[in-house]
């Protein structure tokens, strides 16, 4: 509910193993502007589904933020996007199938 009210989501993390909130995000159809760290750089992919930043660099942070609501068209198509990546990629189905292929190559 609350993703629903947001325009951009913001992860700027300066280690990420995997980006669970990331994910939630993109999947609710929002572009995210992350920091370009651990498994938000498989998550996030630059300039089509968001935007990946340098950690710990605030101004790269806040340039990324503006230009996606100064740019409502481009963050709605990246928005999109990140929906269409997390839900053909992420999702239980696919999940369910990867494991499998693992089990398949060890057996």
């Amino acid at each position: 509910p609350a993703l629903r009210a947001c325009n951009v989501y913001v992860q700027p993390s300066r280690r990420e193993p995997f980006g669970l909130a990331t994910a939630e995000a993109a999947a609710a159809g929002l572009p995210v502007v992350a920091s370009a760290v651990g498994g938000l750089c498989d998550i996030v992919s630059n300039g089509r589904t968001g935007l990946l930043v340098p950690p710990d660099q605030p101004a790269a942070l806040a340039a990324a933020l503006s230009r996606l609501l100064v740019r409502s068209d481009e963050a709605r198509l990246m928005g999109a996007a990140g929906r269409e990546y997390v839900c053909a990629e992420l999702s239980i189905e696919r999940t369910v199938d990867m494991v499998e292929q693992v089990y398949d190559e060890l057996l």
